[in-house]
């Protein structure tokens, strides 16, 4: 009986340990578990957080981070009738910039396409009242004459130069004064006929159609041709790619189209907003962390 007592005294510590053991491995699971899920949480949130930010009007935005790097001579593109100024000869040949998924939405031959510029239009009533701001990629590799003078327009390099000469060569202040509903929406007037080359210009792919690209919803073409100043956005909720036979296309609205459309619904007089509607800055963004609304949606009937 002695024995059976003291065997019985030295296995119960033994047990002890082995539950004790036990024990600790189960909180340590316990407190793991916890761990990972608040940190699941924390990410989920931060995830979500970024997406509402970076979304505009309930549309998918995507960043991209491939770099596309290519050359091309402006002298490659069949230009007539071109009148440079005397402090404005430089050609572009080098255009680095990124390469964004959104080729079809330009009516691109690859699903890939290069964006060489970012700009962006910061939209305003005449009586100072904010609307917001629209951002544009341009693709100078494809059409660079047309796309150095989009950008120079709304830079207003030239005006900035000398403003009593060339101030008219600048978007700011300009205004979008022509509305086609379900069709274009028109601004980029003050330069009328004109454009930073001097006069107008041509830039085509061909005599019988001008643009590489094709119109559809929420691409960027010039008004005119020879090419000045004036350029449209499309609205129309098809694709009218008979317009690629006169107007050249040369960028894309990827972020702010639901802005787009608000200065379409405005109330008219005839074709004219009854509010102008006034660009009231313009420029150029950085391309390193550029992203785009990867769905448009017009407004419901």
């Amino acid at each position: 009986m002695l024995v059976s007592t003291v065997r019985g005294s030295e296995q119960r510590p033994l047990h002890s340990r082995r539950v004790i053991r036990v024990s600790a491995f189960v909180v340590t699971i316990i407190v793991t578990l916890i761990f990972v899920f608040f940190v699941s949480k924390s990410v989920s949130h931060a995830q979500k957080l970024d997406h509402a930010l970076s979304s505009d009007r309930g549309e998918e935005s995507t960043r991209s981070s491939e770099v596309c790097s290519l050359t091309r001579d402006i002298s490659e593109s069949p230009v007539t009738d071109e009148k440079r100024t005397s402090i404005h000869n430089a050609e572009w040949t080098q255009f680095d910039g990124v390469l964004l998924p959104i080729g079809d939405r330009v009516g691109h031959t690859e699903k890939r396409i290069c964006v060489t510029h970012r700009a962006f239009m910061d939209l305003a009533f005449a009586n100072g009242t904010s609307l917001g701001r629209i951002e544009i990629a341009l693709f100078g590799t494809i059409a660079p004459k047309s796309v150095q003078n989009f950008v120079q327009l709304c830079t207003c390099e030239l005006a900035l130069l000398q403003e009593s000469k060339f101030g008219h060569l600048c978007f700011h202040d300009d205004s979008f004064h022509r509305v086609v509903r379900k069709f274009v929406v028109q601004g980029g007037n003050h330069a009328t006929g004109r454009s930073v080359f001097g006069s107008t210009f041509r830039e085509q792919e061909s005599e019988a159609k001008h643009s590489v690209l094709s119109h559809k919803p929420g691409v960027l073409a010039y008004a005119e041709y020879p090419i000045g100043s004036q350029f449209y956005i499309v609205t129309a909720p098809y694709s009218p790619t008979y317009l690629d036979a006169n107007h050249v296309v040369f960028a894309l609205v990827i972020k702010g189209m639901n802005l787009v459309y608000d200065v379409e619904a405005l109330p008219l007089e005839g074709d004219k907003p009854l509010d102008a509607v006034r660009i009231k800055h313009s420029g150029l963004l950085p391309l390193a962390d550029i992203s785009y609304d990867s769905k448009v949606s017009p407004p419901s009937p």
